[in-house]
């Protein structure tokens, strides 16, 4: 075992602040507590004295992790190496009633493998702040399930089960040290590795989602890979143990982990998972055969490193938004092999047919098991953007960018119109949509029989990409289009009834109404006057037609 001291807050709580937490040579081989952290170990320690338990208290896994690495964390973790969380729990209440302080109910969660919980866990509040309490365990496994069977463990065997060195460190709250039963987990932390405290082929076969935690927590700190681990996760046995022993739930968990990273982590992550040639397993698509998994994972790869390249631009600095809004963008360019495909599979390969959605869809709801408003999100991004593909290939919006030409001028009425619903049906999305449209080849030359299939088309040059996402959206700014979903109608339904001699309302008055929003992205300064005499034209023209 290996160990390191622990300080107080009080002795450098300046110097923990000037680390930059991202950089493996800032790691300290101590750890610094806040007052509320001292507060919190004291009073657990006295707990112990106070009801003359001999049990060692250490807290383990990411908060150790992250504290050596300079960073705040409140997901405090309590090992107890000789009774149950619950037990320890009804103590602490009762040396909190003792001693005139107040004390909290405690909840007990039971084990539940599908959320990564293999063991009763205690969560209770102390001091203000909520810790969980749980004992020292050892695991065997099942060869067909990635569900323990728990016993007590002592340290060194907690920390081999864990699934990565890095993550299990634990700091003993009796001595003030960080103890590193691996022999490894430290020295991990300051190079930067990520790797398995056991074999990695084992470890993975035992419990296959490590594999894409080990993927998260390495794009996480910009780590590297273990390469017997990364080889290990190319394992054809480890990825049919992924498929068939974890929950698809549990895949979407650590994906939406690796997208609140943001757009470099989120890279990192996909990089690492075609490294691995995890990518079309974890992103699985039905139109993607087997044989083409590789370069589905390369032409993923290479749209979203496109998109963050432009992303990081400084023009492009103010749109990117929240991370609930650039996710969509990075989901919908790293699916971009699939923009033209509908699929009507079931998961489980059903002959039954499923009603036909688009494959990006298809992946994010159905593979990953994602929120259903981020899969209709990516679809719809995908589906607007190929529309947005063809007004860059028309020319023409680039003008309408340039202050030393007048917009609308520029860009035909029929173009404005399209823009108009595109940006309406997108709205606060439509900026990251035409970014994401910037990255796919030209449809010049595409032939009708090529839609509905996989398109392995290579990004475009990113130079290029970059400049056509500036000016197009640049352009729709300057047709006034730009909030449009925001526009009230300038007429309302009993007005439009009125302008149309209709006596009630029906299919006619909606089709009416939309015709009229149209309008008014072709003309965004029109007057009321001028629609009501272009609405009486189009009717006049319309009833000829049906003559």
């Amino acid at each position: 075992m290996v160990v390191a001291s622990a300080a107080s807050q009080s002795q450098s709580q300046s110097h923990q602040h000037a680390r930059n937490a991202s950089s493996t040579s800032s790691i300290s081989a101590s750890i610094e507590l806040t007052e509320d952290e001292s507060k919190l170990f004291k009073t657990l320690l006295e707990v112990c004295r106070a009801r003359e338990l001999k049990t060692t208290l250490r807290a383990a896994g990411g908060w150790v992790r992250d504290k050596l690495l300079g960073k705040s964390s409140k997901d405090i973790d309590v090992a107890l190496d000789d009774m149950l969380g619950r037990e320890f729990a009804q103590h602490i209440n009762e040396h909190l009633q003792a001693s005139g302080k107040d004390s909290h109910r405690f909840a007990v969660i039971a084990s539940n493998p599908d959320q990564s919980k293999h063991l009763e866990t205690a969560t209770i509040r102390v001091e203000g702040i909520d810790i969980d309490l749980v004992n020292l365990r050892a695991e065997d496994y099942a060869d067909n399930s990635r569900i323990p069977t728990m016993k007590f463990g002592t340290p060194t065997e907690d920390a081999m089960r864990r699934d990565l060195t890095i993550n299990a460190l634990f700091y003993n709250l009796q001595t003030g040290l960080v103890e590193d039963f691996t022999g490894n987990g430290l020295s991990d932390l300051q190079a930067g590795y990520v790797r398995t405290p056991l074999a990695p082929r084992d470890t993975l076969l035992d419990d296959p989602l490590r594999a894409l935690r080990a993927v998260r927590f390495a794009a996480r700190y910009g780590f590297t890979i273990d390469p017997p681990l990364l080889e290990s996760m190319a394992d054809a046995d480890v990825q049919k143990a992924l498929e068939t022993k974890v929950s698809r739930e549990r895949w979407g968990v650590e994906v939406d982990g690796m997208l609140k990273g943001g757009a470099p982590v989120f890279t990192r992550a996909v990089a690492a998972m075609v490294d691995s040639t995890l990518f079309p397993v974890v992103f699985h698509a039905p139109c993607i055969p087997a044989e083409s998994g590789g370069v589905y994972a390369a032409c993923a790869q290479a749209h979203l490193k496109l998109a963050t390249t432009i992303m990081q631009e400084e023009w492009a600095s103010g749109f990117a938004g929240s991370i609930d809004r650039m996710r969509i963008v990075m989901l919908a360019s790293s699916l971009a092999p699939l923009r033209h495909c509908i699929v009507s599979e079931h998961l489980d390969g059903s002959r039954k047919k499923a009603r036909p959605q688009p494959a990006s869809r298809f992946v994010v709801a159905t593979t990953l098991k994602l929120r259903s408003k981020d899969a209709d999100a990516v679809a719809l991004v995908q589906g607007s953007a190929m529309r947005l593909r063809s007004h860059f290939d028309a020319s023409t919006v680039f003008r309408a960018a340039s202050d030393d030409e007048d917009a609308r001028s520029c860009v035909p009425e029929e173009v404005r119109e399209s823009l108009g619903w595109i940006v309406k049906d997108l709205r606060d999305d439509w900026r990251g949509c035409v970014l994401v449209a910037s990255t796919f080849a030209s449809l010049v030359g595409k032939q009708e029989e090529e839609e509905d299939a996989v398109d392995f088309s290579e990004p475009r040059d990113a130079d290029v990409a970059s400049e056509e996402a500036r000016l197009v959206i640049r352009a729709i700014e300057r047709l006034g289009l730009d909030s449009c979903w925001e526009w009230r109608p300038m007429l309302d339904g009993p007005k439009m009834m009125e302008v149309l001699g209709m006596e009630k309302p029906g299919k006619e008055l909606g089709l009416a109404m939309r015709r009229a929003a149209g309008w008014q992205y072709r003309f965004p300064d029109g007057t009321e006057e001028e629609l009501v005499k272009w609405i009486k034209a189009d009717q006049g023209q319309q009833q000829q037609q049906q003559q």
